[in-house]
């Protein structure tokens, strides 16, 4: 008994062992379990963390940059919007039908303008009291004050008051009458002088149009898809890209509804753009990104910011499948999990920073990858002490391919670009896609210039080539600046500065070349900045003097001395500016009509003295801009002076170019036939260099042609010039027609035209151009002969 017992205790002491250690076996095989998978998950999920925060910030750049793009599309688009809009109103403005006191008539004028322009919601014309005398729109306003219509503009209505003619001011944001966001265009009607103010024209503009720029700012590829709206500085949504505004006009934009606050910190920080992860009511998750139009002066009076935003789970859309499936690959085995999550980690990085550098369309890097590498080569540059040059390119007549034929032919030639670009250049440099039709090109070691000139040649060469996408035979061109490294700048965006300017010259150059940066391009444009700026400052500072030139006839027999008024400007600080140069700044900005008459008023001024103090006829000459005879009524405002001064219309004559008569503008052509009534002389100058027909001299009774001076340089060498110069003489005889010719600086010359009867003679051979003291003494001792 005691023996069975003993062998049964020994028995299940045995087994008791067996059983202890197969439960310590199985607690350590579960905790080895365990602990694997949590030390294989562990560094997983630390990892993923890890990756998930770089990427988050990688996808946010993503959405920035993307935003800078849409910001930077609407700005230049509302800015040219606006300003397009402005010229509309001061074009309308300057109809004759507003100078009368006919309200039927003023009311069916701008009746029809309301009707065939969509974007005026209603026209208003308002008296010196400020009251309604017409209006375009069904609101029965006639009669109310402009004040009472418009309380919160009082100060900009007294402005419109205040200013001149081709003034227009823009109101901030108001609501208009149809309840819609909108804002006023004002701007002056004026008397016939154009010098006072008789009226004030006003438009309510919506918004519209702009609406629609928005849907365009979907053209733009992006990473993910974005609600685009514009803001103002309270909240409310002006308008959106995503939804019609009906009753939501006038409220809080549902995207910040409940997150107001974020506005409000945006607009008291300083950056220009900013992004933010906020929590909707609805519960949903955004990103919301705001840029204000800082850089736009329009925009600084709407105060206006737009406003992107897209869903959070939609952005990280990649990492969140990834982390999915990471995770629940990681509960089934670890150490698979592991290479898994490396390897998916890998391919989500790639992507991301595929998307965040490389443009989708021509798959080239965009602007962000491309600044980085320039930056790199550069750096490169620096360290081995040699040159690196910047090819930045823009294509021609891009915008006639995408209007005409479609984005979708659009892409494909920018594939095609992109690819001819490629095939130019070597494998060690790079090739970016900048933006629009906009590329650049690094080329690296580029320490021979002609190996340069070499590849942008090619380039030019093979841009003129035809490209053929779907049965289409299109054409362009490119225009390149080139900037070459240290010469030119050491930074990215130094270089990026030249090359831009090399590049607008040579589009200004007539395109289809490329120009190497110079320090004049970027000293003439400074100087041309400053041209611009203190030109309006020239007439008040006295800075302007009429030099005058004697026009000789060459039977000697003329009883009335001719001159040509030629302006000069003496700069305080530029010194001597050559007409050459601020003439062409002068008809750009339109102050060639100021210029144009103080120049005619300082001619009458000598004729009036002449007549009346030196005992002497004069006849003067004076050069007129077509861009003058478009913007201005010439023969109005001239004939009022020549009566001021009593001086008779045959004492001036206007001289244009062949190219005015060749643009056949009905209203320069009316303005001529007024001068021409208004008995002043037409003198047609350069003849020869254009394309002027016998129809158009007869057309205007050209007085006088003036031969050009590149077919007197060579009159005594040349038989051809000789010839033509005779030809031009016996015609314009025939026709009735007197003849000066121009540049005579010789006495060979001088008797040679004498001999083919020319009726006048101007050049240095007489005298050169002179201010008026020098003239009255020359003519004062030509008389006395």
């Amino acid at each position: 008994m005691g023996k069975q017992s003993a062998g049964n205790s020994s028995d299940f002491t045995s087994l008791g062992d067996t059983k202890r250690k197969e439960l310590i076996d199985n607690k350590l095989s579960r905790f080895l379990a365990i602990a694997i998978v949590v030390l294989t998950i562990a560094p997983i999920v630390v990892f993923y963390s890890v990756l998930s925060q770089v990427a988050n910030e990688t996808i946010t750049e993503t959405v920035e940059h993307e935003l800078e793009e849409k910001a930077h599309f609407l700005r230049r688009s509302i800015d040219r919007y606006y300003s397009q809009r402005a010229i509309d109103i001061r074009n309308i403005s300057q109809a004759d039908v507003l100078e009368r006191n006919d309200l039927d008539a003023i009311s069916q004028y701008i009746e029809e303008i309301t009707e065939n322009s969509p974007s005026f919601l209603d026209i208003e014309i308002a008296d010196l009291n400020g009251e309604i005398i017409s209006n375009s729109s069904e609101a029965d306003d006639e009669g109310r004050s402009i004040y009472e219509l418009y309380p919160e503009l009082r100060q900009l209505i007294s402005k419109g008051y205040n200013s001149k003619q081709g003034d227009v001011f823009i109101s901030s944001l108001i609501i208009l009458d149809d309840g819609s966001w909108g804002s006023l265009l004002i701007t002056p009607v004026t008397d016939d002088s154009n010098t006072h103010v008789i009226k004030l024209l006003i438009v309510e503009l919506h918004f519209d149009d702009i609406q629609r720029l928005l849907l365009e700012v979907d053209s733009i590829a992006g990473h993910t898809e974005h609600t685009v709206g514009i803001v103002d500085k309270t909240g409310k949504l002006i308008l959106s890209n995503k939804y019609q505004l009906t009753n939501q006009k006038h409220t809080l934009a549902k995207e910040l509804d409940g997150n107001e606050h974020i506005l409000s910190k945006y607009l008291k920080s300083d950056d220009k753009t900013a992004s933010y992860l906020v929590e909707h009511p609805n519960g949903e998750s955004l990103i919301i990104s705001l840029s204000a139009f800082d850089s736009s002066n329009i925009a600084k009076v709407l105060n206006m910011s737009v406003m992107v935003s897209t869903p959070y789970d939609q952005a990280i859309a990649p990492i969140a499948t990834l982390e999915k499936t990471t995770y629940s690959l990681a509960l089934i085995l670890g150490c698979i999990i592991f290479s898994v999550m490396i390897f998916g980690s890998r391919k989500v990085m790639a992507m991301i920073h595929y998307e965040a550098n490389f443009d989708p369309i021509t798959l080239l890097p965009n602007r962000r990858l491309f600044n980085d590498r320039l930056q790199q080569a550069l750096s490169y540059r620096a360290r081995e002490s040699n040159s690196c040059s910047l090819l930045y390119l823009d294509l021609d007549r891009f915008k006639e391919v995408n209007d005409s034929l479609g984005h979708v032919i659009g892409d494909k030639l920018l594939r095609s670009v992109a690819q001819r670009l490629q095939d130019q250049v070597r494998k060690s440099d790079n090739v970016a896609r900048i933006g629009g039709d906009e590329f650049a090109i690094i080329l690296r070691n580029s320490t021979n210039t002609s190996h340069i000139d070499r590849v942008a040649k090619s380039i030019i060469d093979t841009m003129s080539e035809p490209f053929l996408l779907e049965g289409h035979s299109i054409f362009t061109s490119a225009s390149i600046g080139i900037a070459v490294s240290p010469g030119d700048g050491v930074t990215a965006p130094e270089l990026m500065i030249s090359a831009d300017q090399a590049l607008a010259c040579a589009k200004m150059q007539g395109k289809n070349k490329f120009l190497f940066f110079t320090r004049e391009m970027q000293c003439a444009s400074t100087r041309r900045h400053k041209i611009s700026t203190e030109l309006r400052k020239a007439i008040p500072n006295g800075e302007f003097q009429v030099y005058y030139q004697p026009i000789v006839a060459t039977n000697g027999s003329e009883s009335n001395h001719k001159l040509e008024a030629l302006i000069r400007w003496e700069h305080p600080e530029l010194g001597f500016i050559s007409p050459i140069e601020f003439i062409p700044i002068a008809e750009e900005t339109h102050f060639i009509s100021e210029l144009g008459d103080w120049v005619f008023l300082e001619s009458l001024k000598f004729i009036h003295e002449g007549l009346n103090k030196l005992n002497l006829n004069l006849e003067i000459s004076i050069n007129v801009s077509p861009i003058q005879l478009k913007l201005d009524n010439i023969p109005d405002t001239w004939s009022k002076l020549l009566d001021e001064y009593e001086v008779p219309g045959s004492s001036i004559t206007v001289e244009i170019t062949e190219g005015v008569l060749m643009v056949n503008d009905p209203t320069i052509n009316n303005q001529l036939i007024a001068l021409r009534d208004n008995g002043m002389k037409i003198s047609l100058d350069d003849f020869g260099t254009g394309y002027s027909s016998l129809a158009y001299l007869k057309k205007f009774n050209i007085d006088i042609l003036k031969i050009d001076k590149a077919f007197v340089d060579e009159l005594a060498s040349d038989g051809n010039d000789l010839a033509l110069c005779e030809a031009i003489v016996a015609m314009s005889h025939t026709l009735g027609i007197k003849v000066i010719a121009e540049g005579v600086e010789t006495k060979v010359q001088a008797d040679l035209l004498h001999e083919l009867k020319s009726d006048y003679c101007q050049g240095y051979y007489f005298s050169k151009p002179a201010p008026k003291s020098e003239i009255i003494s020359y003519l004062e001792q030509k008389s006395a002969v």
